[in-house]
């Protein structure tokens, strides 16, 4: 029996906020896939420039059966989070985020709990949440990837009043961030020489973490909550991290020896950090932290977080094509 017209349509409109509509086949009603209205936020300053031919590469490669596409470059810090709520209140299904992690950052903030889908097609410097995802690095084959990913959800993490989508931290790696900023130039190197340079004097502090009421006191010289298990560049910080098992993984990493230093490196590429007994994970809801830093850093992003930061997960927070 056919569903009546009124139903039908308001039926039709909820759907195609989603990307899927009713036709009427032989009688029955079919919900069926339509194209995805799809804005790309691309940001130019992203990485080592791997967008510059994103445009023809979208015209040879992107499914036009599968999405409609308009693009948009940002012009300034924090315009993609106005493009992507600008880009939910004009009823697109999905945007897709051409750039690196903070680019991602911005957008996820302009869509959270909306129901448009977020899509990757990697151009940062470390590109640690499309790696976790298994999304090539390669522009093209990010592209074919996407034609045939599926969405999903995933959760994020409230980060005093910020949000971090990937991982963040407090103490070294918010200090590289800070310097890898400063820099000229992006890409691994610059991330190896800040490192490198920053290392040698940089010492273990006290972290207070407040879980349910209770205190634990570390020391190390990375404290990281992670969503993801990656910094980027496949420096796993947190083998462990699931990026939609409705918690997130606090670690805190102590500050190796000289003849530590060459297993921690292999154990961080080898996605192993488990295995080091400079390591100490929980995975948590929400938690409290404490520490002798004002600094810290969002999905590599530098910012001001105080001594006291409250984490708490965001579950099921953002539609993701995975």
């Amino acid at each position: 029996m056919l569903i009546d017209k009124t139903i039908y349509i308001f039926v039709n409109q909820i759907l195609t906020k989603l990307g899927v509509c009713v036709i009427i086949k032989n009688n029955k009603n079919i919900i069926m896939p339509i194209k995805y209205k799809t804005l790309a936020i691309i940001n130019n300053k992203s990485g080592v420039g791997k967008q510059k031919n994103i445009l023809d590469i979208f015209d040879k490669y992107l499914d036009k059966q599968k999405f409609a596409l308009d693009v948009v470059n940002t012009e300034y810090a924090g315009h993609a989070i106005v493009l992507a709520l600008k880009a939910a209140e004009d009823d697109y299904n999905v945007v897709l985020c051409v750039g690196g992690d903070g680019t991602i950052n911005e957008i996820s903030r302009g869509l959270l709990y909306s129901n448009v889908i977020m899509g990757i097609i990697p151009c940062g410097s470390g590109n640690g949440l499309a790696r976790s995802l298994g999304i090539p690095m390669n522009t093209i084959k990010a592209v074919k990837w996407l034609n045939a990913a599926e969405p999903g959800l995933m959760d994020t993490i409230s980060v005093n009043d910020l949000l971090s989508v990937n991982v963040g931290g407090i103490g070294f790696d918010a200090l590289v961030s800070q310097k890898f900023c400063e820099m000229k130039k992006r890409g691994r190197m610059s991330y190896a020489k800040v490192i490198l340079r920053e290392f040698l004097h940089y010492k273990n502090s006290e972290y207070i973490i407040i879980i349910n009421g209770e205190k634990i006191k570390l020391k190390g010289f990375i404290l990281s909550f992670a969503n993801s298990s990656q910094y980027g560049n496949n420096a796993n910080i947190a083998p462990n991290a699931l990026i939609d098992d409705g918690l997130f993984n606090l670690v805190v990493l102590k500050k190796p020896h000289w003849y530590q230093i060459l297993d921690l490196v292999y154990k961080v590429r080898m996605n192993i950090l488990d295995f080091s007994k400079l390591f100490y994970e929980i995975k948590v809801s929400e938690a409290y932290v404490y520490s002798n830093y004002d600094m810290g850093h969002v999905d590599g992003e530098p910012v001001e977080l105080g001594k006291k930061v409250h984490l708490k997960l965001l579950a099921n927070s953002l539609k993701i094509f995975r």
